[in-house]
């Protein structure tokens, strides 16, 4: 595995238990902000971030855009509710961003080294 790969790993760990690890040690109004901005902006952007990163090597990188999604379950479900089966629709949600990403990346690549 690559440093690039490795570090991008770590910081979607760092990510998707860091807040809500930390809301879960904040105020009521400070808890519902983080994980407004978690689900509705972090979330979706490192997904993002992260399906265009695998798409520069999708062979090699393809598993992190489902890598992103399971930390997700696994940080809301430790930090959250366990067993709250509505984080699933956010981490099928994030996958598929996660893919989009990929798959746009890969074909703009391809489509890019053929000219």
């Amino acid at each position: 595995m690559k440093r690039s790969t490795t570090a991008w790993l770590i910081g979607t760990a760092a990510i998707m238990f860091g807040m809500p690890g930390a809301a879960r040690f904040t105020n009521m109004d400070a808890f519902m902000v983080l994980i407004a901005l978690e689900f509705f902006i972090i979330g979706p952007l490192w997904a993002l971030g992260t399906g265009i990163f695998a798409g520069w090597d999708a062979k090699a990188r393809w598993w992190l855009t489902i890598a992103n999604p399971v930390l997700f379950i696994a940080g809301a479900w430790i930090f959250l509710e366990m067993w709250e089966l509505d984080f699933l629709f956010y981490a099928f949600c994030y996958l598929m961003v996660g893919v989009l990403g990929m798959f746009i990346t890969a074909v703009i690549r391809r489509n890019r080294a053929g000219q």
